[in-house]
């Protein structure tokens, strides 16, 4: 479906969960759990390690934004090692995994083999393309953790699916979450614009404002001049494409705490000292947001209370409780570390 054009890799989708678990953690209880190569494991899912709850509430909520399918179109864009894209696939959903990584895309196809997943190289925007030019488009799009400063709401809006699943940071290290944030991105290219007249970071403005290259170079080059501060207010106030995870033509139905996000924030505490560390501060858990299309009928998404759950939840339950009543007391951090 979609050709690699350039490679974009999704930074947060590639976090080797070594490095926020810890080696023995990782080799001795994922991995004998779950058919992943141990030098391959990475992924933002594994950060989340999902719990059955979770992945039942997207297969719901695909379910009744599409209006009764039997097997809805779900895209997971940037979807990593595919195992996100793969527990929902077991959900009975039609899932493409896309991302525009090669070498991360071939290892998920050997590992996550499924009659409902299939798997592309590429970016959004090339998805969104080739979307147009076939004349359909996914029920539903799956955004999980939204690379910093990268912003692929226009792009996910521009294709209009029914619903949109977004996993992010409410604390706002997941794309372009505020009017701060697009204020330093946009910073960064008007002072490069500036400076250079790089074409390349002209487009990057386009595409983060909404706005035609002639009407930023009018704002640039207005008379009198300006300094760069008045170019990123005047930028800012004028843009036309909404920030990250901005509703615009959807509504939010229901957002709920991500997974397994308070074990997994104090069994790092527990690991700091072992070569874990803490990257989520209390204050910026893990959050699932669902939107649907304002023009799709309302309904209602029920929390399932007896859903079971993963051998790896079990195993993260048994790890937090043994470290915290045991010998490992003594590591645990305060909530203000």
């Amino acid at each position: 479906m979609v050709m690699m054009k350039r490679v974009e890799t999704y930074r947060m989708n590639i976090i080797p969960p070594g490095e926020l678990f810890g080696e023995d953690f990782v080799s001795d209880t994922l991995y004998k759990m779950w058919p992943i190569e141990k030098e391959y494991g990475k992924g933002p899912v594994l950060y989340w390690f999902p719990r059955k709850r979770d992945i039942e509430v997207m297969r719901d909520f695909s379910r009744g934004v599409s209006e009764g399918k039997d097997e809805p179109f779900l895209l997971d864009a940037g979807g990593g090692n595919g195992f996100l894209s793969y527990l929902l696939a077991m959900e009975g959903l039609k899932v493409v995994s896309l991302d525009p990584n090669r070498e991360l895309v071939e290892k998920a196809k050997r590992t996550y083999a499924h009659k409902n997943l299939s798997f592309e190289i590429g970016t959004l925007e090339e998805a969104k393309d080739e979307f147009k030019k076939e004349g359909k488009r996914p029920d539903i799009i799956v955004s999980s953790w939204m690379p910093y400063e990268v912003n692929l709401t226009p792009d996910i809006h521009e294709i209009r699916p029914r619903g949109i699943i977004y996993a992010k940071e409410a604390g706002g290290a997941t794309g372009v979450p505020g009017e701060w944030e697009l204020r330093s991105l946009i910073r960064t290219y008007v002072d490069s614009i500036l400076k250079h007249c790089n074409k390349r970071d002209m487009r990057e403005l386009s595409r983060h404002t909404g706005l035609k290259s002639k009407e930023i170079l009018s704002i640039i080059k207005q008379e009198g001049g300006r300094d760069s501060e008045e170019i990123v207010h005047e930028l800012v106030r004028k843009r036309k494409i909404p920030l990250s995870f901005e509703t615009g033509d959807y509504e939010s139905i229901l957002e709920i705490e991500g997974p397994c996000y308070h074990d997994i924030r104090d069994l790092l505490r527990v690991l700091k000292g072992k070569g874990g560390y803490l990257c989520t501060p209390p204050q910026n858990g893990n959050r699932l947001e669902f939107q649907k299309r304002k023009d799709i009928p309302y309904f209602r998404i029920s929390i399932p209370e007896n859903s079971g759950s993963y051998p790896w939840e079990n195993a993260l339950k048994e790890l937090v409780s043994e470290y915290s009543s045991g010998g490992m007391r003594g590591h645990l951090m305060s909530p203000e570390e």
